[in-house]
């Protein structure tokens, strides 16, 4: 049914909503030397940030190399984007037909048939679960977000005012903000990859060209969390440990688990 299918566009919205949450800083970034005017840095910690310089600039040479026909100038946020508008034009052209689809469709559907992937885009209980995933998550970071103010930053620091926050999200466990990630990044993966999306239906992954993308995208998607599960939880618990020692260690006691209640 054409409603359906159109029913998809404002999920996909709030889709993009969780990503923009997820990876935009509350606060500035949190600056380890004196600033222009001479003013001492807000740190009192070494800086460490999760997406080196290179991680960035090797994803966006493969994305141009791999993906031409979808952008040149690709970062991570604004490969999402993309993608999402892609299956949003895709959807309006396919569902409210004008005389630009016949020149959009070629191109965004790359099936044997143009249109005909096109309108298989529907909102499916795969794209579902992901999309309630998503949006959990992003409700969770902005919870987190809210509760630590302004020591909320997206590098490893602790600063020279900073208190050890121990209410709301962060009295179930001790990082949420990465709890929250993982729901993101988990429902956005079945969002993007799942049956009825773009990706899948339009053949774009087909080929070596795509399949090589949809590898390389994944593999990016799913670097942040490992970061944090395997480098930056244990990064952030000797830093706080160091900064706030027995503070720290009666909160570890209280609130045993890292990111999930009852397993890690």
């Amino acid at each position: 049914m054409p409603f359906a299918d159109l029913a998809k566009i404002p999920l996909l919205i709030g889709l993009l909503w969780s990503q923009h949450v997820t990876y935009s800083p509350p606060n500035p970034f949190a600056h380890p030397e004196p600033d222009a005017k001479g003013e001492k840095p807000v740190v009192s910690a070494p800086v460490r940030v999760m997406r080196r310089p290179w991680h960035r600039k090797l994803f966006r040479v493969c994305v141009t190399t791999l993906a031409p026909k979808i952008s040149s100038h690709l970062g991570a946020k604004a490969t999402v984007r993309t993608v999402l508008l892609c299956e949003i034009i895709a959807v309006l052209a396919t569902e409210i037909p004008t005389s630009l689809s016949t020149y959009i469709l070629p191109v965004l559907d790359l099936s044997e048939r143009p249109g005909t992937g096109a309108s298989r885009i529907r909102i499916t209980p795969t794209f579902a679960v992901g999309w309630l995933l998503a949006m959990a998550g992003g409700l969770l970071r902005i919870v987190c977000y809210r509760t630590m103010g302004r020591h909320f930053t997206f590098e490893i620091t602790v600063r020279k005012d900073h208190r050890l926050i121990t209410s709301g999200p962060y009295s179930i466990v001790r990082h949420p903000s990465y709890s929250a990630l993982l729901l993101v990044v988990l429902g956005s993966v079945l969002c993007f990859y799942g049956s009825g999306s773009w990706l899948r239906e339009c053949g774009i992954l087909d080929g070596a060209l795509g399949k090589a993308f949809g590898g390389l995208w994944l593999a990016d998607l799913l670097y942040v969390p490992v970061v944090a599960l395997f480098f930056r939880v244990r990064v952030e618990d000797e830093l706080l440990h160091k900064a706030f020692g027995s503070e720290w260690e009666a909160w570890v006691r209280k609130t045993p688990y890292a990111i999930m209640p009852g397993i890690y």
